[in-house]
Protein backbone atom coordinates (compact mmCIF):
# COMPACT_ATOMS: atom_id res chain seq x y z
CA UNK A 1 0.00 0.00 0.00
CA UNK A 2 1.08 3.37 -0.95
CA UNK A 3 2.40 5.74 1.51
CA UNK A 4 -0.56 8.27 0.94
CA UNK A 5 -3.52 5.66 0.72
CA UNK A 6 -2.70 4.48 4.48
CA UNK A 7 -3.56 8.24 5.76
CA UNK A 8 -6.94 8.11 4.04
CA UNK A 9 -8.79 6.44 6.73
CA UNK A 10 -7.54 8.25 9.00
CA UNK A 11 -8.29 11.87 7.22
CA UNK A 12 -12.00 10.43 6.49
CA UNK A 13 -11.95 9.59 10.22
CA UNK A 14 -11.28 13.02 10.71
CA UNK A 15 -13.37 14.98 8.77
CA UNK A 16 -16.43 12.55 9.91
CA UNK A 17 -15.85 13.81 13.45
CA UNK A 18 -15.59 16.89 12.79
CA UNK A 19 -18.94 17.20 10.83
CA UNK A 20 -20.74 15.38 13.61
CA UNK A 21 -19.71 17.73 16.19
CA UNK A 22 -20.58 20.37 14.21
CA UNK A 23 -23.78 19.19 13.49
CA UNK A 24 -24.60 18.51 16.96
CA UNK A 25 -24.13 21.89 18.01
CA UNK A 26 -26.97 23.18 15.16
CA UNK A 27 -29.44 20.46 16.04
CA UNK A 28 -28.85 21.28 19.98
CA UNK A 29 -30.74 24.87 19.37
CA UNK A 30 -34.34 24.50 19.85
CA UNK A 31 -36.06 26.63 17.67
CA UNK A 32 -38.86 27.49 19.84
CA UNK A 33 -36.54 29.73 21.81
CA UNK A 34 -35.26 33.16 21.72
CA UNK A 35 -34.04 36.53 23.09
CA UNK A 36 -35.57 39.80 23.14
CA UNK A 37 -32.92 42.82 22.77
CA UNK A 38 -33.69 46.31 22.13
CA UNK A 39 -32.62 49.85 23.60
CA UNK A 40 -34.82 52.25 25.92
CA UNK A 41 -34.41 55.75 24.65
CA UNK A 42 -35.95 59.27 25.80
CA UNK A 43 -38.09 61.36 24.15
CA UNK A 44 -35.35 62.91 22.50
CA UNK A 45 -34.05 59.83 21.53
CA UNK A 46 -30.83 59.77 24.09
CA UNK A 47 -30.36 56.19 25.41
CA UNK A 48 -31.36 55.44 29.32
CA UNK A 49 -29.37 53.36 31.35
CA UNK A 50 -30.79 51.79 34.33
CA UNK A 51 -34.43 51.46 32.93
CA UNK A 52 -36.19 48.73 33.91
CA UNK A 53 -37.70 46.72 31.19
CA UNK A 54 -40.11 44.09 31.81
CA UNK A 55 -41.50 40.89 29.88
CA UNK A 56 -44.23 38.53 30.67
CA UNK A 57 -45.43 35.63 28.61
CA UNK A 58 -48.54 35.71 29.10
CA UNK A 59 -48.76 31.61 28.48
CA UNK A 60 -46.86 30.98 31.89
CA UNK A 61 -47.19 34.16 33.38
CA UNK A 62 -43.16 34.33 33.96
CA UNK A 63 -42.47 37.40 33.95
CA UNK A 64 -38.44 38.07 33.31
CA UNK A 65 -37.16 41.85 34.86
CA UNK A 66 -34.18 43.51 32.68
CA UNK A 67 -31.69 46.59 33.61
CA UNK A 68 -30.50 48.48 30.19
CA UNK A 69 -26.84 49.49 30.30
CA UNK A 70 -25.22 52.43 29.81
CA UNK A 71 -25.93 52.75 26.38
CA UNK A 72 -30.00 51.82 27.13
CA UNK A 73 -29.43 48.34 25.77
CA UNK A 74 -30.85 45.29 27.43
CA UNK A 75 -31.17 41.45 25.80
CA UNK A 76 -33.30 39.15 27.76
CA UNK A 77 -32.01 35.12 28.06
CA UNK A 78 -33.12 33.14 25.82
CA UNK A 79 -36.27 31.43 26.56
CA UNK A 80 -39.96 30.63 24.89
CA UNK A 81 -41.19 33.93 24.65
CA UNK A 82 -44.61 33.04 22.71
CA UNK A 83 -47.35 34.81 23.72
CA UNK A 84 -45.69 37.93 25.18
CA UNK A 85 -46.82 41.14 26.74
Amino acid sequence: MSESCRYVPRVALMVLGLVLCGSSAAIAQRADRASISGVVADAQESPVPGATVSIRNQATGVTSVLVTNSSGAYTSPRSCWANIR
